[in-house]
């Protein structure tokens, strides 16, 4: 009989397939095209994982095919994060060079933060699970750089503040906090069994990802989508003109700047 585990896991396969068909078939797919793929390469990864599971019954191959998309997740995170800079930032190019350079800098910052780690983890050969924790610790600081990162992003804005549209408004929300829970899940292996906590951590993983890709569902509306909307709320045509004023001014002394200007 399946486990109320794997009945989760079921289903935030299910709701993940539902994500990626929405897009494909209701003409999402040019706003969240790297959303799609990252979404597609989760199910994916999940299926391939119940794959080995049921015919090869053979726990090292889950192991590899797990340790493997720990790996690839952060590539897909990072595209998607970009995606929604760009996105949002589209008529400003100076301010979307300017956030696309710290995004590939902190992401470079981490993978050399986790070189050194990885490293480290080689003379340890006490330590149980090594490949496993560098995979967990990776993911781990990632997905809480990636989380800040839109959470910031959004913080920015709100302050100038930049309107956008409901639907990528709601997508920027629901990302960050799909990032968020990932991140807490793996921290919680750092506490008490590694093996109990690492079963806590997939419930609240699998969990949040099935959450998460139902109320993607639901809030992402199809077609075309007029609202102006803000973190602080939606906002009206006049006065997004003058929003829209401020970020051409600031985006024009980005560009004088030098670093940031368009290439």
């Amino acid at each position: 009989m399946p486990t109320p585990s794997n009945i989760l896991w079921y289903s935030s396969i299910l709701v993940e397939l539902a994500v990626v068909w929405k897009i494909a078939h209701t003409g999402l797919g040019s706003q969240f095209q790297f959303f799609r793929l990252y979404v597609a390469a989760s199910a994916t990864a999940s299926l391939l994982t119940l794959a080995a599971a049921f015919f090869l019954k053979d726990p090292d191959w889950q192991g590899y095919i797990y340790v493997r998309w720990v790996y690839l997740s952060t590539l897909f995170e990072f595209l998607v994060i970009q995606e929604l800079c760009n996105l949002a930032l589209k008529p400003f190019p100076a301010i979307q060079a300017a956030s696309r350079r710290a995004l590939q800098a902190s992401w470079l910052l981490l993978i050399a933060i986790f070189a050194a780690w990885y490293w480290y983890l080689s003379f340890q050969t006490a330590t149980r699970f090594p490949i496993l924790r560098a995979a967990v610790r990776y993911q781990d600081a990632s997905t809480v750089c990636f989380a800040l990162f839109i959470f910031l992003f959004l913080a920015f804005l709100s302050w100038m503040p930049v309107p956008l549209s409901r639907n990528l408004l709601n997508h920027s929300f629901l990302v960050g906090a799909l990032y968020l829970c990932i991140a807490f899940s793996r921290f919680l292996t750092e506490f008490r069994t590694f093996g109990l906590q690492v079963q806590l951590a997939n419930y609240i993983s699998v969990g949040a990802t099935l959450l998460l890709c139902l109320l993607w569902l639901v809030v992402i509306k199809p077609g075309r989508d007029d609202s102006l909307n803000t973190p602080k709320g939606p906002v009206n045509r006049a006065e997004a003109e003058k929003m829209l004023s401020r970020l051409s001014e600031l985006n024009a002394t980005i560009a004088r700047s030098g670093p940031f200007s368009q290439r």
